[in-house]
């Protein structure tokens, strides 16, 4: 019977209820910046030599798998949101609300409050500083930049906060789901015949959306197989929520592809298997029935992107305070950058995404109104 069991238990459906019942995307999400913590607790000592997961492998370390489970995840969130709300300027405005409140609040705090701690030059011109002003200015319009003058400048590794580069990553694809979603490439079926009548309907929007897209990837492409293998895993979640009706989530199949992926590591194999155990690993991990529980705090709280985006700053600090080993450093870390991540969720985050809700609910009701008059 438990044979019988396991079989039906194996295959589930990746439907409405698997993406929106009781799942787990959050604390997958937390876990994937917990990876980036522990492999950064090496790499930021100047020991990323000892990291156990980039000993094993040749193209993956603890911090490659967590952004790369970023991104299979990211991809096949937003493409459900597009398909709830398919409209370009809302669905742009809602991933801006998601992205740029607490992005520029680690901005300010480390320009503002971190930097005139760290800095070994004297408070005005560390501020007066044109290389202040370009971290702060700079970042805050998506060209990333790591240097702050005289901070953590005696680490073993430059840069106050090194995981900001997936950031403006993360922007384009946003970009790009969103003109692939007006084209009606999101739709099914696609149809070659609904993307040219679109076009037809609206040529300049069309040839400038189609430009600007062009543009972007070729940005993403000229930037650098790291770039570009991130958003190929962005483009894997995106298709397989695209065609979620063809696919389904199993555990046997993860498993032959995890230990294909283990076993073919520093081979030909790698970079083949690699991206297909991530992705069924972590989206069968998020959805999969046989790995329902009853929510907890971390199931109703979102801290992995204030994980994120404080972790690398919090290690450098503590570097820069004495702590040499990446045991100590990693747990913490941990700790001081979880209370960070908890501010940013429930001061800076949640609010916001609050104020988001109830502006598309007053919009849509606008709209509605709109339409229903004469």
């Amino acid at each position: 019977m438990s044979g019988v069991r396991w079989i039906g238990m194996n295959r589930a459906p990746i439907d409405d209820a698997a993406i929106d019942g009781p799942n787990h995307f959050h604390v997958l999400r937390l876990a994937a910046a917990v990876l980036v913590l522990f492999s950064h607790s090496f790499h930021l000592l100047g020991r990323g030599a000892e990291e156990p997961l980039g000993r094993w492998f040749e193209q993956l370390d603890a911090s490659r798998l967590g952004v790369s489970i970023f991104f299979v995840l990211s991809g096949f969130l937003v493409a459900r949101s597009w398909d709830r709300r398919p409209g370009l300027d809302v669905f742009l405005a809602a991933r801006a609300v998601r992205i740029a409140p607490a992005l520029i609040v680690v901005l300010l705090v480390t320009v503002f409050a971190l930097g005139p701690v760290a800095t070994s030059l004297p408070l005005r011109e560390y501020l007066m500083s044109g290389e202040t002003r370009a971290y702060l200015g700079l970042n805050l319009v998506l060209f990333t930049q790591y240097l702050l003058p005289g901070v953590f400048e005696n680490n073993p590794v430059p840069g106050v906060n090194g995981s900001l580069w997936t950031i403006p990553l993360e922007v384009v694809m946003y970009i790009l789901l969103g003109i692939g979603g007006w084209l009606g490439l999101l739709a099914r079926p696609t149809r070659l015949r609904g993307v040219l009548a679109v076009l037809a309907e609206h040529p300049v929007i069309g040839a400038t959306l189609a430009l600007l897209a062009t543009l972007l990837i070729s940005k993403v492409l000229r930037t650098g197989p790291q770039y570009y293998g991130l958003a190929g895993y962005f483009m894997i979640g995106a298709l397989c929520y695209r065609f979620r009706g063809a696919l389904a989530l199993r555990l046997d199949l993860v498993l032959v592809l995890v230990g294909l992926a283990i076993a073919g590591a520093r081979s030909a194999l790698e970079p083949v298997v690699l991206p297909l155990a991530i992705t069924a690993a972590a989206l069968t991990l998020a959805m999969h029935p046989r790995f329902r529980t009853r929510p907890t705090w971390l199931h109703r709280h979102d801290y992995s992107y204030g994980l994120y985006l404080y972790g690398y700053p919090v290690q450098q600090s503590l570097i820069a305070l004495g702590i040499a080993t990446p045991g100590l450093l990693f747990g913490a870390a941990t700790v001081v950058t979880l209370g960070c991540a908890a501010l940013s969720w429930h001061v800076v985050e949640r609010p916001c995404l609050e104020l988001k809700r109830r502006g598309l609910r007053v919009s849509t009701r606008i709209c509605l109104f709109r339409v229903r008059s004469p």
